[in-house]
């Protein structure tokens, strides 16, 4: 039995088994309610518009390469006064495709990766690429994690200090107890 591509709020699966030496232009066009499925996926206000661009491509080996550039215009809540953040996400994407491995040996196994090394390939199945998969993933990834509404700053009654303003009982410079005076409390009982 074969793995199914993962089930997600966008989907675009190509099949890529007959591609030859030309390369396949694709794009991908979202609908308003794919748009708001992922942004309720993605934890966001709203996806307000999604697109793709790009092409596949045969390379040697049986490898399979995609290029594609995913934009997006969504909308965030400010981490400080959860007023709407508009933003723009722009992500180019280039990713290989392999078959499984040929020998049918497909069990998983412990796999080692070394930072320095060309990322491996993901799986081909079936000889299908799910490019709504590619799409939502590179979205979620493009995302500010701290978005915050121009000129809003965070409040002074929550900012504990500065690790400068530390001192070493924890306390910070106006008296209050700084977030690693536990931690300090800890230490003295050694």
């Amino acid at each position: 039995m074969t793995e199914q591509p993962a089930m997600g709020a966008l989907q675009r699966v190509v099949d890529v088994s007959g591609l030859r030496a030309a390369p396949l232009t694709v794009s991908v066009k979202v609908s308003d309610g794919e748009r708001e499925a992922l942004a309720r996926e993605l934890g966001i206000e709203a996806i307000t518009a999604l697109s793709a661009q790009g092409e596949i491509r045969r390379a040697a080996g049986g490898i399979v390469h995609l290029s594609l550039l995913v934009e997006a215009e969504v909308v965030q809540l400010c981490g400080v006064s959860l007023e709407p953040v508009p933003e723009r996400v722009e992500e180019q994407v280039e990713l290989d495709f392999a078959p499984p491995d040929a020998s049918g040996d497909n069990r998983q196994r412990e796999v080692f990766v070394d930072p320095d090394e060309i990322e491996p390939p993901d799986p081909l199945i079936d000889g299908k690429i799910d490019l709504g998969a590619v799409v939502s993933e590179h979205v979620a990834l493009g995302l500010n994690p701290y978005p915050r509404k121009e000129g809003v700053e965070i409040p002074a009654e929550f900012v504990v200090g500065d690790d400068d303003e530390d001192g070493e009982d924890g306390q910070v410079e106006d008296g209050r107890r700084g977030p690693f005076a536990v931690l300090a409390n800890l230490k003295a009982r050694d």
